[in-house]
């Protein structure tokens, strides 16, 4: 037969009188009869057991459990056993939900310690805020630290000067020393290059004509000819002849006259033409001297003047790099060359516009120089360059770069045409330096760039601040600022 409610309040009242009973019989009688005794707790353990069965049970004062908690969950048990008391089974064996008595929860109250706490807790977290503020203010700031790189300016130089080499140098001159002399000559043939053509010319010569009538004199006309050996002469003036006079001598006339065909077959010999003339058997011509001048046509060849100086030019080519290099034997450790200054002479065998089919070239070339000493030329053009613009606080940066463009010779003194490039970057000063960490210290980085900018050799400037509290500002002390100087140069 099942227990119903009823009887789980008997078992309740049950185990709280037995609860009674240990404690002391009538005491809770004799307490109510007084009335001045305090009223008893009694602590109840209650736990719901698997399919809704509740358990209350006597507590001891000694359970782990807060003295707040009311109830709990009882653990799970793995046989399956007879249900504790207080709990109601059906006729299969399975425990049969009852209803719960819940006793009210007895008032807590709050522990003593918990009260002191409260203004500990905010006394340790007011110094904890003032400490932070102490250290954003006082203490971070002096951790903060800043580096500048400077940039400074660089100066490029150029400029172009002519330099005078001397065996014992003043001011601004370079040293050097004059080489021996040396001398070489070559020779060559080569055709001659030239196309004559000469005309057919007609020959000259001169007739007398002689008169041995000594009663008249006659005239002869000019075109008067006569035919000798193919050719025919033709007389040139007119000419008279005076009469004889016997016993003495005979009247006599020149004319000059020419051959009327081209060629040498004009050029008659002498006594050529020995005849009477002009119809009169008085009168006779005689060329007494040959005749000459006549040419034939022909082609020949000739020296040009192209012809020597092509083949002057071909000798100089192998010439003067043979006097270069006896030359440069003659220099020494540190000495550079000047451009040898040479002088050429040039022969024919034919002067030009002479007949032949060639033309044999000689050339003798002797040349002079003078070596000069490198590191003279470098401190020459280095101070040279320098004064050429106002460096003051500018130091050198690497070396004068020194072009020789070319030398020339003037009264056998040789000078060099220089091209001068160079770099000059400005120096700071220690004190500068100092100076600048100063100007900039407690500024912020935008307005430090500006400061820095406005120096004397400053080209440009950057500011890298390191600070914890991330302000933009540059340390107030210049001791904790740093600055480096760095420059490429190209």
């Amino acid at each position: 037969m099942n227990e119903t409610p009823h009887d789980l309040e008997q078992q309740v009242e049950n185990l709280i009188l037995a609860h009674f009973s240990e404690r002391g019989g009538d005491e809770p009688e004799a307490d109510q009869e007084e009335g001045t005794a305090e009223p008893s707790i009694i602590d109840i353990d209650l736990y719901r057991l698997e399919g809704g069965a509740v358990l209350l049970v006597p507590g001891n004062g000694t359970s782990p459990l807060d003295a707040n908690a009311v109830e709990s969950e009882a653990p799970m048990q793995e046989d399956q056993g007879a249900p504790p008391a207080g709990t109601a089974t059906t006729a299969q064996g399975e425990a049969e939900p009852q209803e719960e008595a819940v006793p009210e929860p007895a008032p807590t109250e709050q522990p003593r310690g918990t009260r002191h706490l409260v203004p500990l807790v905010s006394l340790m977290l007011l110094c904890m805020l003032a400490a932070g503020t102490v250290s954003y203010l006082y203490l971070l700031p002096l951790t903060a630290s800043a580096t500048v790189i400077l940039t400074p300016q660089v100066r490029r130089l150029q400029t172009t000067a002519t330099l005078t080499i001397a065996a014992n140098p003043q001011a601004g001159q370079v040293q050097g020393r004059e080489l021996e002399p040396v001398s070489f000559t070559r020779s060559k043939t080569v055709p001659a290059t030239g196309e004559g053509h000469v005309q057919a010319t007609q020959a000259t010569g001169v007739i007398t004509f002689s008169n041995a009538d000594a009663t008249q004199s006659y005239t002869i006309s000019a075109g008067t000819s006569f035919t000798i050996q193919s050719v025919t002469v033709v007389t040139d003036q007119t000419v008279t002849v005076q009469a004889a006079i016997l016993p003495y001598s005979f009247g006599t006339a020149i004319t000059p006259a020419h051959v009327i065909q081209a060629g040498s077959a004009g050029n008659l010999s002498a006594r050529a033409i020995s005849t009477r003339c002009c119809g009169s058997q008085f009168l006779t011509a005689i060329n007494t001297t040959p005749f000459s001048g006549g040419q034939d046509e022909r082609y020949y060849s000739y020296a040009q003047t192209s012809d020597i100086q092509n083949a002057a030019n071909d000798l100089l080519a192998a010439l003067s790099p043979q006097a270069t290099a006896a030359l440069a034997k003659e220099a020494r450790t540190g000495e550079q060359l000047v451009t040898p200054l040479c002088t050429p002479h040039t022969t024919s065998s034919l002067p030009a516009g002479s007949e032949g089919a060639s033309v044999t070239v000689s050339v003798t070339e002797q040349c002079r120089s003078v070596a000069y000493r490198t590191a003279s030329l470098n401190q020459v053009a280095t101070a040279m360059l320098a004064q050429s613009a106002n460096l003051a606080n500018y130091q050198q940066a690497g070396t004068v770069q020194v072009t020789v463009n070319g030398s020339t010779y003037a009264d056998y003194t040789a000078r060099l045409n220089v091209s001068l490039a160079g770099l000059w970057v400005y120096h700071f000063t220690q004190e500068q330096l100092t100076q600048l960490a100063h100007q900039i210290a407690g500024e912020s980085q935008e307005q430090a760039r500006a400061t820095l900018e406005r120096g004397d050799g400053v080209a440009s400037g950057s500011v890298h601040l390191q600070r914890f509290d991330f302000k933009d500002q540059l340390p107030t002390d210049p001791q904790h600022i740093t600055i480096q100087v760095f420059y490429i140069v190209s």
